[in-house]
């Protein structure tokens, strides 16, 4: 399976991801058939408050090992620019590179970025901050998004590996993570549980801000455990 990450700013998100979805529910992890063996599933939707600044569409474009990865890249590249210029998208993200919108440099990004990767997998964690007031944990709860890793002290790669995003719940933090690192995906399914923590910027102090998650193989006193999401049932009524 070959995976390429898209993300589009756009100021009409919802229009957007309904046209790319065609009108199926807008849910997290939501999948749409472009071709045989070639889908684009639907990640989230990162609504941005500050006037000035575009939201956010994250999808992910599966590829079949068995399409001819050519064939693919034509009808990919020409379905998301049909699905995007009446949008006037501002600007895509294929993987970690910045692309024009027009069918040729659509096509040549997802041709770099389409290759045989693990699959990413979900995971999610509640965290806890008892010496903070709630709305101060409210008001801090989205910096967990679009976070690194850091697992066991070693940084992992961005953005295969991050928190994804963060949010308040019943005085808590909340937060997706994606995981594509094959020996921590490994270490789950072995033992069942990964603990986390999220790194707080001590220079914003009293002010609560964060800077990455945390994980750990080995429980500590403040590490509170993932779990895999497995399916859409175990996915935050929130997301």
């Amino acid at each position: 399976m070959k995976e390429a990450s898209i993300k589009i700013e756009t100021s009409y998100p919802l229009e957007l991801a309904k046209d790319f979805l065609e009108e199926k529910k807008l849910r997290a992890g939501t999948e749409i058939k472009i071709a045989k063996g070639t889908h684009l599933r639907y990640e989230s939707c990162l609504l941005r408050e500050a006037v000035g600044f575009p939201d956010i569409l994250e999808f992910t474009l599966i590829v079949a090992t068995y399409v001819a990865l050519p064939i693919a890249l034509d009808i990919a590249a020409n379905w998301i620019y049909d699905k995007i210029r009446e949008r006037r998208a501002k600007k895509i993200m294929v993987g970690s590179s910045e692309v024009e919108a027009s069918v040729d440099e659509i096509r040549k990004l997802l041709k770099r970025e389409l290759k045989e990767k693990a699959p990413r997998k979900r995971y999610f964690v509640s965290l806890s901050f008892p010496e903070f007031s709630q709305h101060e944990i409210l008001l801090a709860a989205r910096t967990l998004s679009h976070k690194p890793i850091v697992f066991d002290g070693n940084n992992l790669p961005y953005p295969d590996n991050m928190s994804y995003f963060g949010e308040y719940s019943s005085g808590n933090v909340e937060a997706i993570v994606y995981i594509r690192d094959e020996k921590i995906n490994q270490l789950y399914e072995e033992e069942g549980y990964l603990y986390a923590k999220a790194e707080v910027d001590e220079r914003r102090l009293p002010r609560l801000f964060f800077t990455k998650l945390i994980l750990s193989s080995k429980p500590t006193l403040s590490g509170f455990k993932m779990k895999q999401i497995e399916g859409k049932e175990d996915m935050p009524s929130w997301f």
